[in-house]
């Protein structure tokens, strides 16, 4: 380890009190995990790529280690270009499979890339997946069937642009179907999960759908991948999803970037939805930077992993966020050096710990890194959180919005509350809700059909508290 490493850690175990352990992988030059996940010996796996290890430029690199991060085994895969991990899965049988993106091999310039290898990491079989263009990988997941269903974008096929492309699998990584999804201009960031029902939810990033520049994109597919239902969530500026999770009821969680609401530099965005797509609550938390992933925790509560520039004013850190069911904020940390670091994925370990993985930037070059997050940061019970602290009214979403938009509030006591739209004379519109309500978190969806464009405002009146908020009609 560099004596610059070593420094940084020694900042790290001593500001940084929520750390049991980190770890570094890599050599000389670039390295990175993009993804890690649990083992059955409760160990870890992670996929990325390397610079300084492997055949070519940058190569797939898996890593192996036991429950303290240390390394066990090591693999590379690629050949004389630039070649990369992006998902993995332990398999059924004890080896895995591995998502990423080749230039070495295949039909174009970049393809997907599935390898299956034995639980030591020897390959047993790989493909590729494109055409003549561009295509790259973001997930992979294995099916009921035992195949393996994987996503991410292409430029060779499609309707214009990027699409979304999904591709199934045979047990061997046999195409069985491919499906793109897209419109004229550019849909990319596509990333695949089962679903409950035996078929799937896509997330990704549109330009060609939605309220303006880029928006979420959430597509329902069955098990043929036939498209069942869609959604949009953004804004009139560029919102950048990343990664969607199934939630413990079968909705969905979602994050990513968004500068349509928060920050103007970008903001970590979190949607919660409903079986059908239907948004519950979002939240964004004021700082600049990105998301990477996000999973559920056993209490019902969230994490994220990705990077902010809120304590770094000319680089990332890598950036861990913790939230109650309801995303509410109960705990995030940054951890970085002098240079740029990312968190691309996160999970909550079996005995209760977070880890992570990403980048940890040094100065001329960026290892691996692995850490782990202390259990103690997360509560034992989440019952509490289900109940709101303090009285709160939320900005509209969207908004602006064409004839629907949500107003979300919330309550922490037994209260009678009133909820109005004025227009900018001051005249009341309408009253959406006048009565007495248990305390917790509330949606209300508002339909200002017939009512003309322009501005309005909208103020709930709790006891003593009121509070008023403006949206804009636009048709």
């Amino acid at each position: 380890m560099t004596l610059a490493l070593l420094s940084a850690f020694f900042q790290l175990a001593t500001a940084q009190p929520s750390i049991d352990w980190i770890e570094w992988y890599g050599g000389a030059k670039d390295d990175e995990a993009k993804c890690i996940r649990q083992t059955s010996d409760h160990g870890f796996i992670l996929v990325g790529s390397t610079a300084s290890k492997g055949a070519g430029q940058s190569d797939l690199w898996l890593v192996k280690t036991n429950a303290m991060g240390k390394v066990i085994w090591e693999r590379t895969f690629g050949g004389n270009k630039f070649d990369a991990g992006i998902s993995i899965l332990q398999t059924q049988d004890g080896g895995f499979i591995i998502a990423g993106t080749t230039s070495s091999f295949g039909n174009g310039n970049t393809d997907f890339w599935l390898l299956k290898t034995d639980k030591i990491g020897n390959e047993l079989w790989h493909n590729t997946f494109g055409g003549l263009g561009n295509e790259s990988c973001f997930n992979v997941c294995q099916t009921v069937d035992d195949g393996f269903i994987l996503s991410g974008e292409t430029n060779s096929f499609g309707t214009g642009g990027k699409d979304i492309w999904v591709i199934k699998t045979d047990t061997f990584g046999n195409a069985i179907w491919n499906r793109t999804f897209g419109g004229e201009y550019n849909d990319r960031h596509g990333y695949v999960q089962n679903t409950s029902d035996g078929g799937y939810i896509l997330s990704g990033t549109t330009n060609s759908f939605g309220a303006g520049g880029d928006d979420f994109w959430l597509v329902k597919i069955d098990l043929n991948g036939l498209s069942e239902w869609d959604k949009t969530f953004g804004g009139l500026l560029d919102d950048e999803c990343r990664c969607v999770h199934v939630t413990q009821d079968n909705g969905y969680i979602v994050t990513g970037t968004t500068k349509s609401f928060g920050i103007e530099q970008g903001d970590v965005w979190l949607i919660r939805t409903d079986q059908l797509g239907n948004k519950m609550w979002s939240r964004y938390y004021g700082v600049p930077g990105g998301a990477g992933s996000v999973c559920q925790t056993q209490n019902g509560g969230f994490i994220v992993a990705g990077w902010n520039s809120f304590c770094a004013k000319y680089y990332y850190d890598l950036w861990i966020l913790i939230t109650d069911a309801h995303g509410n904020r109960i705990w995030n940390e940054a951890f970085g050096s002098e240079s740029a670091s990312k968190g691309y994925s996160i999970l909550e370990a079996d005995d209760g710990g977070i880890i992570a993985a990403g980048s940890f930037g040094r100065e001329s070059d960026s290892d691996a890194c692995v850490l782990r997050v202390k259990s103690d940061v997360l509560p034992i019970e989440m019952a509490d959180s289900q109940v709101p602290a303090t009285f709160s009214l939320d900005q509209n979403y969207p908004n602006p919005f064409n004839s629907e938009t949500v107003i979300s509030y919330q309550i922490p006591v037994d209260s009678k509350v009133k909820l109005d739209i004025f227009d900018v004379s001051g005249d009341k519109v309408v009253t959406l809700v006048e009565k007495n309500q248990n305390p917790g978190y509330y949606n209300y969806q508002w339909n200002a059909r017939g009512l003309p464009s322009g501005i309005y405002y909208y103020r709930i009146a709790v006891d003593e508290f009121a509070q008023v908020k403006k949206l804009t009609l636009l048709k």
